[in-house]
């Protein structure tokens, strides 16, 4: 569906945060800095999002399903897999009127194509009835099944009513235009100041950083990714042993499972920042051998 109308109207909303906690944040999409008129409010609790305000799909608003949050949200994202994150589909006869002209000339072209006349006639009969009962066949589910079946029309109920059922028109096209808008928007503003120390919210030191990578390693029962991969070390009794020290190349992969804050520090404090690896695998060397004297690994 196309929401160029939607987005057309959110277009130059920018985004003001309300409020900013360690697990909850929300924001507002504004149009007016002096009116929450025509405006949008943006809950990102954990694993779950809720889409509200004056502009907003559904009446009181929506709410996402489990497991997506903030970062989920400013991707850009398809608008009919995000329909599938927040909406419930219905019936809708504006739809199913369409999707029934749209479908009376498919099949007409199939019949055609395959030489089917049994298709070709059943396309036929379809086409008259949306002429002749399209004013009331398309009110409701029920009143569609009654067209259908009185007109011999059985087989298009194979698989139930076959026009009309997807998410609500509206709510799909201004959910699409919101998450868009601030796709845009939200990026830009964690280049500011308070965006930044929001980023950094809950980002470790480097030491602890380094502390709980070594925890997440060797609290492992085994190290299935590193093991996968052959990298053990074989000792004086030929037997094959685990170097943890060798995690600390895939860090990332195994970390998230343990910490996302973890990671994200590692990206940024390691990677990104040009940290000297070789130096970086020495300092964990040593802190996993101190932890190994004293008795905590």
């Amino acid at each position: 569906m196309d929401f160029k109308m939607q987005y057309e109207t959110v277009k130059d909303h920018y985004l003001e945060p309300y409020e900013l906690g360690k697990e909850i944040s929300s924001f507002y999409l504004r149009r007016d800095p002096d009116s929450y008129m025509m405006s949008t409010l943006l809950i990102f609790h954990p694993g779950r999002i809720i889409v509200a305000g004056d502009l907003s799909p559904g009446r009181y608003g929506v709410i996402s399903c489990g497991g997506y949050g903030i970062d989920w949200f400013a991707m850009k994202l398809d608008a009919q897999y995000l329909a599938e994150k927040f909406l419930s589909e219905c019936y809708e006869s504006d739809r199913a009127e369409r999707e029934a002209i749209e479908y009376y000339k498919w099949m007409a072209e199939d019949a055609w194509e395959w030489r089917d006349r049994d298709k070709l006639h059943e396309a036929k009969k379809l086409k008259k009835l949306i002429k002749v009962e399209g004013d009331w066949m398309f009110d409701s589910p029920h009143s569609v099944h009654e067209c259908l079946e009185r007109n011999n029309l059985q087989s298009l109920l194979y698989d139930g009513i076959p026009f009309g059922y997807g998410y609500p028109t509206g709510d799909y096209c201004w959910l699409a235009a919101i998450q868009k808008r601030f796709s845009e928007v939200y990026p830009e503003w964690l280049e500011t100041e308070q965006g930044k120390l929001f980023l950094d919210k809950d980002r470790p030191s480097k030491d602890k950083v380094i502390a709980d990578l070594w925890f997440a390693l060797t609290e492992r029962d085994t190290c299935s990714d590193c093991s996968g991969r052959g990298w053990n070390y074989v000792d004086v009794d030929g037997e094959a042993e685990h170097d943890p020290c060798h995690c600390v190349e895939i860090m990332t992969g195994i970390l998230d499972e343990h910490n996302d804050a973890i990671t994200q520090a590692i990206h940024s404090d390691l990677v990104e920042s040009g940290v000297d690896m070789d130096k970086f695998q020495k300092e964990c060397r040593e802190i996993y051998q101190q932890l190994v004297y004293e008795g905590e690994v």
